[in-house]
């Protein structure tokens, strides 16, 4: 009995398993991408919230407070109610700070820019501090 080799057969063979470590190779290549991406966004986040609590959008007294005019310009505009609505829709209770900065920056950043930034330009609030003060006002008597 003589065994045949199929060269097409090793061919499709070889070809079946060069293509399955390459989606290997590139899911562990994004997996570390995202890891990156999402190590970036805590190291903004927090240096937002560092930068908004020097300018005085938080207030650190205990506890840790939105700064009353910031709060009232929110109210005015009605974008803390939107904010918070969004927040309560979407089920962001659970998710990482970062990932509630990114959404909200998606989904209010030129809002927060013309409703918040401007009009507290006085108070020198960025688009940074904004987000932080966004990101507080919902987690505020949410976040369990």
């Amino acid at each position: 009995m003589s065994v045949t080799i199929d060269t097409g057969m090793i061919a499709i063979f070889v070809a079946v398993v060069n293509f399955a470590l390459l989606l290997y190779t590139a899911g562990f290549r994004v997996g570390r991408l995202e890891l990156q991406v999402n190590t970036m966004w805590d190291f903004l986040v927090k240096g937002a919230m560092t930068e908004a609590r020097q300018r005085g959008v938080l207030q650190t007294s205990s506890p840790e407070h939105l700064n009353p005019q910031v709060a009232a310009q929110f109210v005015k505009t009605g974008l803390g109610d939107e904010i918070k609505k969004f927040y309560d829709q979407n089920g962001m209770k659970r998710m990482k700070d970062n990932e509630v900065v990114w959404e909200l920056f998606r989904t209010f950043g030129d809002r927060l820019i013309n409703e918040v930034c401007y009009p507290l330009r006085h108070l020198n609030v960025n688009q940074g501090d904004a987000l932080i003060a966004a990101l507080k006002l919902v987690r505020e008597d949410r976040h369990a």
